[in-house]
């Protein structure tokens, strides 16, 4: 039984790698060009890179799959010694505590999407936008010290970098116009 589950941690480590290299992958398409200050001037296209960010995801969801039915291939062809059919046996207390664990684990993962949400949609101002947001909010691992709030303003930003770093230098050079501005 330990060696069954040596081969599901190493699946759960080869999963989150690809996942990983998607995300890193990814950032590399959002930060694009930083000498390119078009930010202000033009419309992010939210629906292009939404596709992206989904598309990325996916992929890495596809590496994980292949990588955990490539395991369980391996393993359904190897006798394990000891071990009956689980089917039959009735829970024991502990695989009960488990189960009802992985059920508020996934209740409570539901009420925070939903709270993200309106997070999303008060942060944003159009519907493919905070749709762009979400996705992104769903593809990272944020640190556990973040609240809820400071990760939907991370997404946000991640989402909105070549706007930010366009009204960001935009700003620097009125400041520097208005210091060199003679009031004579």
């Amino acid at each position: 039984m330990s060696k069954n589950m040596t081969e599901e941690n190493k699946a759960e480590l080869e999963a989150e790698n690809a996942e990983a290299n998607a995300e890193a992958q990814d950032a590399e398409i959002v930060e694009g060009d930083d000498t390119n200050n078009e930010g202000l001037n033009s419309k992010i296209d939210y629906e292009a890179l939404l596709a992206k960010e989904t598309e990325a995801r996916e992929k890495a969801e596809k590496a994980a799959a292949d990588v955990a039915f490539k395991l369980r291939e391996a393993n359904r062809n190897k006798p394990i010694e000891g071990v009956e059919d689980d089917d039959n046996k009735p829970l024991t207390v502990k695989q009960l505590q488990e189960v009802l664990a992985k059920e508020r684990q996934e209740t409570q993962k539901q009420l925070q999407e939903a709270q993200a949400d309106k997070l999303a949609g008060d942060l944003t101002e159009s519907e493919p936008e905070k749709r762009l947001v979400m996705e992104i909010f769903k593809n990272r691992t944020f640190p556990a010290h973040l609240s809820l709030s400071e990760q939907m303003e991370e997404a946000y930003a991640i989402a909105n970098v070549k706007k930010i770093k366009g009204e960001n230098s935009e700003l620097k050079r009125a400041l520097l116009g208005k210091k060199t501005l003679s009031n004579s």
